[in-house]
């Protein structure tokens, strides 16, 4: 029997994988799982054109990595994630609810649910080009990587400047090398 748990952003802060620096000096950004196959299919349970190029514009960042691909399907059966946009008005600007199976030593991710939070994000002032770095930094959650020590990586807790950098892309494939 497979134990099927959930893990939310705020506790992928105390889940992470011992930081090791590569022959380059860098410090990937910690992972905590993967899912078991590389193309991941998302759907948008929204009716605004504005975030659902904000949430294309992002999986791209993690496309263009070559290691994964989030494909955009038009129903929530279809897709393994689903994103949105929340209203409430709580002080985080995205969070990721993931599902996985308790594995060692990387956990197997079955189901994923990401928003962002419109009301944080346009009091603000978020630009479209900071919105959809906050959408890539779920998509990271998404995926099975962690915060990052690096300012300049998308995973950064903190930063709505950064893009997937180098740090992000060592770290996706680390989590996906035994992915087919």
């Amino acid at each position: 029997m497979k134990l099927t748990c959930c893990l939310t952003a705020s506790l992928l802060l105390l889940w992470t994988t011992p930081l090791t620096v590569t022959a380059a000096g860098v410090i990937p950004t910690p992972h905590w799982g993967s899912w078991e196959t590389r193309t991941i299919t998302y759907h948008y349970a929204g009716s605004s054109p504005y975030y659902r190029k904000v949430w294309q514009n992002a999986a791209r960042q993690w496309n263009q990595t070559g290691t994964v691909r989030l494909k955009r399907v038009k129903t929530a059966r279809q897709a393994h994630v689903v994103v949105r946009i929340n209203t409430r008005q709580t002080g985080y600007t995205g969070l990721t609810h993931s599902r996985y199976h308790a594995q060692r030593p990387m956990h197997k991710i079955v189901g994923a649910k990401a928003s962002l939070n419109h009301k944080v994000l346009a009091k603000h002032r978020y630009t479209q080009k900071q919105r959809t770095n906050v959408a890539a930094h779920e998509f990271g959650h998404v995926l099975g990587l962690s915060h990052s020590k690096c300012k300049k990586s998308v995973m950064h807790a903190t930063n709505r400047h950064a893009v997937v950098n180098r740090q992000d892309r060592l770290a996706i494939k680390r989590a996906y090398r035994k992915r087919k």
